[in-house]
């Protein structure tokens, strides 16, 4: 059978390969039967097909859909996974419920004081500078430049509560506490975190005393009404359990 027969048909040949099919057509005997076998073979192959899947159609009409067997099928797997997953979720609960009021402290802390958002003030871009340096683990630049702050500005409270996370994350216990207790003084704040993070900073320190000297400071932010209460709730929970 001629090469260019099927091509002509799908529309594979460029214009001037088709002109020349068609003009050769037309004048060769030969050619003109290829094509004629050709198109009744192609017309037999597409009834067979036809007639191929109205067979088929109609046995799917009397058998279970194939995604209810499926699921059947499936049904027993989905079950042990689904209890794997229980499992798992109730040993996490259950793991979560275990922990120390230190070890939630240490969780607050690299959720919430790893990265810290701007708030804008009278000295915005020196403030700015200085979260954007702790933000990028700059803490010595960060120190520097919210000690500098607070030297133009004492009462300058974002640049103080700065300091006192810096010092924080730096494992500087006792410097944190002392910044964080200054913050908690401050009546003039509208909220005011400085009584939770200085027992924040206890319950990291660890000595002896300051867990009891942590559970006070958080009795007083649950009294109180406090930033951090919902924390304080749980984590005096965890000291209550202990």
């Amino acid at each position: 059978m001629n090469e260019r027969i099927e091509p002509y048909f799908n529309e594979a040949l460029s214009p001037p390969e088709r002109e020349q099919f068609e003009q050769e057509l037309l004048h060769n005997p030969q050619l003109a039967e290829e094509v004629a076998f050709y198109l009744s073979t192609r017309q037999v192959l597409r009834e067979q097909i036809l007639a191929e899947r109205h067979a088929a159609w109609q046995k799917q009409e009397y058998k279970v859909p194939y995604g209810a067997t499926l699921m059947r099928r499936l049904q027993p797997w989905y079950y042990a996974a689904a209890a794997v997953v229980l499992l798992a979720l109730t040993w996490f609960w259950l793991s979560m419920s275990k922990l120390t009021a230190r070890e939630m402290a240490g969780a607050y802390i690299e959720k919430n004081l790893v990265t810290l958002s701007v708030q804008m003030g009278g000295e915005a871009d020196s403030l700015q500078m200085a979260i954007q340096s702790y933000n990028d683990g700059q803490f010595a630049t960060a120190r520097s430049l919210s000690e500098a702050l607070l030297q133009r500005n004492p009462d300058n409270a974002e640049a103080l509560k700065l300091v006192g996370i810096i010092a924080l994350r730096q494992q500087n216990y006792d410097e944190a506490i002392t910044y964080f207790h200054r913050l908690a003084q401050r009546q003039d704040l509208y909220a005011n975190p400085g009584t939770f993070y200085e027992a924040l900073a206890y319950l990291q320190r660890n000595r002896p005393s300051d867990v009891d000297t942590a559970r006070k400071l958080l009795q007083t932010v649950v009294s109180e009404n406090l930033d951090g209460k919902p924390e304080a709730v749980k984590w005096l929970e965890a000291m209550d359990e202990k």
